[in-house]
């Protein structure tokens, strides 16, 4: 990398320009399109945004452990005080965390490879949908992936010489990624594979064993006191996670990571993240990403192969990880992106200004292309059907997705129940509340799950008041695309997240004489 005269900050060169000047300027028109029309459509967001106004409005700092993610938090906290509680303060945060992430992922390819590459990669990833998505959703992933890329930025810039004072810092840097949400640990490694490769690749043969024995001292020093930092970070989450929330403890503390060592081949799919970058990353980048793994492969510098393990480690462990879930694919994004831009800037074929110039319009066009439902999508399900009860005189609810009702209908008498708490027909007819609501979630899972075939007598029985028809986007590919490698994928023909359902809002008066007729029968 050329030495500049860019200005610095905490030791991480800045690099501005017209080129990435406007790429930060198309992806703000980008994040903040239709934004004011988004609204909440995924549970995590009604939990988040409820939390942030709680330690808004009422200052209550026990809110910041919701989903045992405090960063995250404390930031959404801070948009909501400057913003209101509202949903609009959620998709503001995300969109600038995103602004934030390409700018990071520019000078992290200057700093390994050239401002060619960095221009591209921060282009490739501020136009990749499934980045496009998560930037303009009220979820901890965008500013986990700001945070991670942060530290790998710091640790390139910093971690150099020898030095206990940046060892330390650093191994607080890892632990706050651990704050920031409990996946985020999973950029450790990551360090230890610069580390071998650094000796791999600047120390003589006879010299690797003094210097792979200098470097475990460092890495020991490091990952021991990072352990013992995210092991009280562990056992202050208790103390942390508002009202209760003793499931997300045990779910989210250095235990359960523990625990998951013996769980880990247990729904092995070496498919789900392949699949999710063809349907939310397009066709045309994941082929570019198998052609630049090659061309990397091929070359093997030392950054090309971190890039390659980075990409690799997380890829193997994920599909080994017993959940799996789209929004950690978003860990992927500043690598990928990395990885195609190298792999496109090193064929000959681009080596002109102009053919790359066009290869890069073509990725963009293909990318936006896909991305079009996506930027203009409205999820306003939750809102109008919330509205609708409100202006009804509903004093609470039962529902199958409690999702975005528990935000929108947080000002009525009686908080917003799940079906899952009921196990009858009649203990749903019993109960203190003014309507029943069921949507896809039922549908789903609803048969079954705990015996939830009550539901389905509601909905063949008992005439709703009021229908909503609407697209739901879904984050789990797998609901379209089939539960194992091998089944027909037929969504080959539709996009993942165009999926049609209704809304069904029930009286609770109505289902109430239907049970009184049905039991005197």
């Amino acid at each position: 990398m050329q030495e500049t005269n860019a200005p610095s900050w905490w030791k991480i060169r800045l690099d501005f320009n017209y080129a990435i000047l406007l790429v930060l300027l198309f992806t703000f028109l980008l994040t903040f399109y239709h934004i004011t029309n988004l609204h909440i459509s995924l549970w995590d967001e009604t939990d988040y945004m409820i939390a942030a106004g709680k330690v808004a409005e009422d200052k209550n700092l026990l809110y910041l452990g919701a989903g045992l993610k405090p960063v995250y938090m404390l930031g959404l906290s801070l948009f909501t005080f400057f913003l209101g509680t509202h949903e609009l303060s959620g998709f503001i945060f995300s969109a600038v965390s995103g602004i934030f992430l390409v700018y990071l992922v520019y000078l992290l390819g200057v700093h390994l490879f050239s401002k060619k590459v960095a221009i591209l990669a921060s282009l490739i990833l501020a136009t990749t949908p499934l980045f496009l998505h998560f930037s303009r959703a009220i979820y901890s992933d965008i500013f986990v992936t700001l945070i991670i890329t942060f530290v790998f930025l710091y640790y390139l810039t910093h971690m150099k010489k020898e030095s206990y004072l940046q060892y330390t810092i650093f191994a607080f840097l890892i632990a706050f990624c651990y704050l920031t949400k409990n996946s985020a640990i999973l950029i450790a490694p990551v360090f230890v594979f610069a580390e071998l490769l650094d000796t791999l690749y600047h120390e003589k043969k006879e010299a690797w064993k003094f210097s792979i024995l200098k470097k475990s001292k460092k890495i020991v020093f490091i990952g021991l006191l990072s352990l013992i930092l995210i092991l009280f970070i562990s056992f202050g989450y208790s103390a942390l996670a508002p009202g209760n929330q003793d499931h997300i403890v045990q779910l989210k503390t250095a235990g359960h990571v523990y625990s998951l060592f013996f769980e880990i081949t247990k729904n092995i799919d070496l498919a789900y993240y392949p699949l999710s970058y063809w349907y939310l990353g397009t066709p045309i980048l994941s082929l570019l990403a198998l052609v630049s793994i090659i061309i990397l492969f091929k070359k093997r510098t030392e950054y090309d192969v971190l890039i390659l393990l980075w990409l690799f480690y997380l890829y193997l462990f994920l599909s080994f990880y017993p959940q799996h879930r789209l929004k950690l694919f978003v860990m992927f994004l500043p690598p990928l992106s990395l990885l195609i831009a190298r792999g496109i800037t090193s064929l000959r074929v681009f080596a002109s200004k102009k053919m790359l110039s066009t290869a890069s319009m073509v990725i963009v066009l293909s990318s936006l292309f896909f991305s079009i439902p996506l930027l203009t999508f409205t999820f306003d399900a939750y809102k109008n059907t919330a509205d609708y009860l409100r202006a009804g005189g509903a004093t609470g609810i039962i529902t199958s997705n409690e999702g975005g009702y528990r935000f929108y209908l947080r000002d009525l008498p009686s908080r917003t129940a799940g079906l899952k708490n009921f196990d009858s027909l009649s203990s749903i007819a019993e109960s203190d509340y003014s309507h029943l609501v069921l949507d896809w979630r039922f549908m789903a899972v609803g048969e079954g799950m705990d015996d939830k075939s009550f539901g389905l007598e509601i909905l063949e029985q008992v005439k709703p008041i009021k229908m909503f028809t609407h697209h739901y986007f879904t984050e789990q590919p797998r609901i379209v695309i089939g539960q194992k490698l091998g089944e027909p994928f037929d969504v080959f023909l539709h996009a993942p997240y165009d999926l049609d359902t209704t809304i069904y809002i029930f009286r609770m008066n109505d289902i109430q004489e239907y049970v009184a007729t049905r039991y005197d029968e």
